[in-house]
Parts: structure tokens; C-alpha cells; sequence
């Protein structure tokens, strides 16, 4: 199971819905995660264990993961811990239209 967050900037920027984790579809090669497209020039989620890492709407291999998905994962691990995605919550992070670092996200819920 995964969760959704929001993202705000005090610039008014906001994103939605943004999808972490897996669900009951995705395998141990898939964990979606925040990141930035350089091309489309906002913050999706992404399929941070694919390689390369795409955007899922411009399909190219322009983003950056937000955290990373290895952190806190045990070798034997099928899936990242739940450590990789505290930072998502905790940390500020680069508006993608201000560019300053005071963008944040919330819970907004449960997916799976």
C-alpha cells in the first residue's frame, strides 16, 4: 500500500495527488516517488527503481527522485523501507516555479 501527498510553496505553487510507494499491481521493480522533470518542468511520480527513470507524461528520462529510494533498505529487502520516504515529509524541497527550497508536502491519503 502507498500514500498521496500534497505539495505547497509559499510562492502559491501546489501539486496533488502525488503517489509513493507501491500497490497491488506493481512488482518489487516498481516504487513510485516525487520527482522533478526537467522537461516538463513540474514534480510527478515517477518509477524510481526503473533505469533510466522516466516521466510518466513527457515518457522521457529527464527526472530527478526527490529521495532516495534505497535509503534505510535492507539487502533482502523486496521493497524500500519506509525510511526512504520520510524525507518527503520532514524536509523542504525546490519549488518548480520559484526554485527556491520551501516547497513541502503533506498526507493526503492511502492508495493501493
Amino acid at each position: 500500500m502507498g500514500f498521496l501527498l500534497d505539495g505547497r510553496c509559499q510562492c502559491g505553487w501546489e501539486c496533488r495527488g502525488l503517489t509513493v510507494g507501491v500497490g497491488m499491481k506493481h512488482g518489487p521493480d516498481t516504487w513510485l516517488s516525487p520527482c522533478t522533470c526537467g522537461r516538463c518542468g513540474t514534480i510527478v511520480s515517477a518509477n524510481v527503481r526503473a533505469d533510466p527513470i522516466k516521466c510518466p507524461k513527457c515518457r522521457r528520462a529527464t527526472v530527478v527522485p526527490l529521495v532516495d529510494p534505497d535509503h534505510g533498505c535492507e539487502a533482502d529487502e523486496a521493497f524500500p523501507s519506509c525510511q526512504a520516504s520520510e524525507p518527503l515529509m520532514e524536509d523542504r524541497f525546490a519549488c518548480p516555479k520559484c526554485g527556491t527550497r520551501q516547497l513541502r508536502f503533506r498526507f493526503a491519503g492511502l492508495w493501493d
